[in-house]
This record gives C-alpha cells, sequence and structure tokens, in this order.
C-alpha cells in the first residue's frame, strides 16, 4: 500500500496551532505559511488534543478538557459541510460514559475505513486501549471494548492502526519506570521516562500485530527497533501507506529558522525497510516543524492532489527551554 507523499501542495493544519500550505516537489524544498482551525474547533480556553481525521477529511475526533470537569478529557466530534466549515463539536456519549473529575479518553484514532475508533482510558483506573465501531460514517459509536492481548495493566496509550488492521502502534511506560502521580489521578501523558530534560515525560513507541483475522485480538506489544525509541519519543502515528510512521521527539536534527539547538517535541518521520522488520533513519518533517512543540500528526489519505495533516502545536512553547509537564497542549 506504499503511496508517496510528494504532491504538488501539501497541506496541514494543527489543532491549536497554525497551518501549513506547501507547494513543491521535495520536502526539504517546502515553501509555506501556518494558519489554526477557526474557534468552532479551537477554543482559548481549554485544549484540543491528538485529532484524528477521516480519510475524506469530513469528520475529525479529538480529545479535549472543555467538559470543565477538573483533571477530564474527553472524545468529541465535528463534521465539515460543503463550504468547508467545522460543525460545533459533540461529545461522544456512547463512548465518555458517565465522566466525572479525572476520567481521561484520549487519543482517539480512526480506522481507514472510518468504521472502528481506537483510544485510550483510564475507565478501571490505569490507561488502557479500546475500540469502538459503528455500521456506518453516519450511524452513532457503540460502547467501548478494550483491545485483547495488548492491554497489561500499566500504561498502555496513544493507539494508531495501520491502514489493513494488522499492526497496532501505541505508547508504553518506558521499562522499569512506576506510576507517576500524575497517573495516579487519571492524567493522560504526565506517565513514562523522566527525560532529564526538565519535566519531559518520555515513552517506549510499541507494535503489537493481529493474531486472528476479523478480529480485535492482537498479540503482545513489541518495542520498536532502534533507530526509533533512541530518545525522548511519543505520539507515534502511522500513516495510510502503512510504511511510513510520524512521531514526536526530542532527538536533534530538526531546523526551523530559529535557534536550531533548542529542543522540544518536534516531528520526525521513518519509513519501514524491506522486509517488514527494520525502520529507516528518521528524518525531520521540517516542513511541518514550527517554533512549538508539535505532535500527533494525522495524514488525510484523500486522493489527488492536495493531501492534508491535522496535528497538535503547543503554543506555549519558548524553544528556549524544554517542555515541561503540565504543558498546553
Amino acid at each position: 500500500m506504499r503511496k508517496q507523499f510528494n504532491y504538488v501542495s501539501l497541506l496541514l493544519v494543527l489543532l491549536f496551532g497554525m497551518s501549513i500550505s506547501l507547494q513543491a516537489q521535495d520536502y526539504k524544498q517546502k515553501k509555506f505559511k501556518r494558519f489554526k482551525l477557526g474557534p468552532a474547533i479551537n477554543t482559548l480556553m481549554f485544549d484540543e488534543y491528538a485529532p484524528t481525521v477521516s480519510r475524506d477529511g469530513k469528520t475529525i475526533i479529538f480529545q479535549s478538557n472543555r467538559d470543565k470537569k477538573w483533571g477530564t478529557y474527553l472524545l468529541y466530534q465535528a463534521t465539515k459541510d460543503e463550504q468547508g466549515n467545522w460543525s460545533e463539536p459533540t461529545p461522544i456519549e456512547a463512548i465518555n460514559g458517565e465522566a466525572g473529575a479525572k476520567t481521561v479518553v484520549a487519543g482517539p484514532y480512526l480506522s481507514y475505513d472510518a468504521l472502528t475508533l481506537y483510544f485510550s482510558a483510564n475507565f478501571d483506573g490505569d490507561m488502557n486501549i479500546y475500540y469502538s465501531t459503528r455500521e456506518s460514517e453516519d450511524a452513532e459509536w457503540g460502547e467501548p471494548t478494550p483491545i485483547a492481548g495488548v492491554n497489561t495493566g500499566d500504561y498502555e496509550g496513544f493507539p494508531t492502526v495501520s491502514a489493513d488492521g494488522e499492526r497496532l502502534y501505541y505508547m508504553s511506560r518506558a521499562s522499569g519506570q512506576t506510576a507517576s502521580e500524575g497517573e495516579e489521578a487519571g492524567d493522560s501523558e504526565s506517565t513514562g521516562k523522566i527525560a532529564g530534560k526538565g519535566q519531559v515525560h518520555c515513552y517506549t513507541l510499541m507494535v503489537a500485530k493481529k493474531t486472528k483475522a476479523n478480529s480485535y485480538e492482537f498479540g503482545a506489544g513489541e518495542e520498536l527497533p532502534a533507530p526509533i525509541n533512541a530518545d525522548c519519543e511519543k505520539a507515534a502515528r502511522i500513516a495510510p501507506d502503512g510504511e511510513t510512521i510520524y512521531f514526536a521527539s526530542m532527538r536533534s536534527g530538526a531546523k526551523k529558522g530559529i535557534r536550531d539547538d533548542a529542543r522540544d517535541f518536534d516531528l520526525f518521520y521513518s519509513r519501514l525497510e524491506e522486509g517488514g522488520t527494520s525502520w529507516s533513519e528518521p528524518m525531520p518533517a521540517d516542513f511541518a516543524n514550527h517554533l512549538s512543540s508539535d505532535l500527533y500528526p494525522s495524514l488525510v489519505a484523500a486522493d489527488g492532489a492536495t493531501t492534508s495533516m491535522y496535528f497538535n502545536a503547543d503554543r506555549k512553547s519558548t524553544r528556549r527551554t524544554p517542555v515541561t509537564w503540565p504543558s498546553r497542549m
């Protein structure tokens, strides 16, 4: 399913940030400008985080704390009309359930056919991976079901699934680490290895392979090999081609035009090499990276000359000090 993303025009759109319009055939030669999604999606007072977008670009699902309960993040869905305007986001009640303080439903990811929604939640206290299905793109989502074979009772979060449904990628707490105070409070991001760079939290990027056809059963997760998981990393998203993975990392190499030596999370990408067991050396996605901390890209697989990417930008990131937790995403 390899699909090269060397389009005449590549449009990138950010939640809680700006967006990029590109006119080039090679990532290294692109010129761009950035703008953010409008007030129907982004708010001034709350977080809009971890977007996922259907392949036709007409449905967006993201997590937000706009429910106003302290420490609570829930899933919201909006649709785009013929004029390109997003509807007012509505909570996905079947998934969010009876949310109370510190309920976290996080990291949504739509399957390629948009009939399965993967996400993580602390419904049982631990952050685990769930899925919900629907009969059609106009139908309501069903109740959450935990993923068989992947959840361990420890931290598993922010899933992303290949277009063929065979491989599930996700974030795990780094080996040997214990639950932090933030995680015990149900905080979706404040777990993992302390990176030694301020209060940044790092994760191990994992992959689990489906064990039974036409099911949601996966084998135990395995760490993605080096050169992935070689620095402070998180937030992996697999592209529709099934062979390109984007992730956030604090590794060096990203160039943003100002202070190239500054460290926060930037987007990188790597491609699955022949044989399907190793990944290429990660390259900075400088067509998207900016002064902010950049996270959770969602690539829209619509055919034609334009492909869209939605992702988060942390506008409070200064590029002068490491990103710290908590930071507004």
